[in-house]
């Protein structure tokens, strides 16, 4: 039933989302519905499915670890997706403002983007750490339009979960 969420992943991310060490089975809707959110929001989701004892943080924790592992483990080239720098070149090279609204903490998702090799890309980089309420809500995308200096009826969002649908 992950075979969608899996595929591709690297053999220690694959353990995680089948991991039982906290006796929890973590089902694909609670995946589903956390992609992108604010920690809050996540945490509220899986004791929602999983129960008021999930050891929301210590999940959290070993998730983030197995996670930085791949990262660094990859050239910027494997973590591009296809077309990806072209597509920042032609956008800057026509103007237009980028920027980055990511629910994870800035100090990790610049480091993330430099490693990446796309940091320059973006002047504004927004996280969750830097508004009151995090995705689902719209917050961090109204601060990243305000730091551009544009108004959030002339911007677009490109994302990748549903949180960012409904953020946007």
């Amino acid at each position: 039933e992950y075979n969608h969420l899996t595929s591709g992943c690297p053999k220690p991310f694959e353990k995680f989302l089948f991991h039982r060490h906290t006796a929890h089975a973590i089902g694909q809707q609670a995946l589903l519905e956390t992609r992108a959110v604010s920690a809050p929001v996540a945490k509220k989701v899986f004791q929602k499915y999983c129960g008021e004892d999930f050891p929301y943080e210590k999940v959290r924790q070993e998730r983030t670890r197995i996670a930085e592992e791949i990262i660094a483990a990859k050239t910027p080239e494997q973590l591009w997706k296809p077309h990806l720098c072209q597509t920042l070149e032609t956008l800057r090279s026509q103007g237009y403002v980028m920027a980055v609204a990511s629910s994870t903490e800035l100090d990790k998702t610049k480091r993330h983007l430099a490693h990446a090799g796309i940091l320059e890309y973006f002047p504004v980089v927004v996280c969750g750490d830097m508004v009151e309420k995090g995705k689902p809500e719209p917050d961090i995308f109204l601060k990243a339009a305000e730091l551009s200096g544009v108004t959030p009826a002339d911007c677009i969002v490109v994302g990748d979960s549903p949180a960012d649908v409904k953020a946007a």
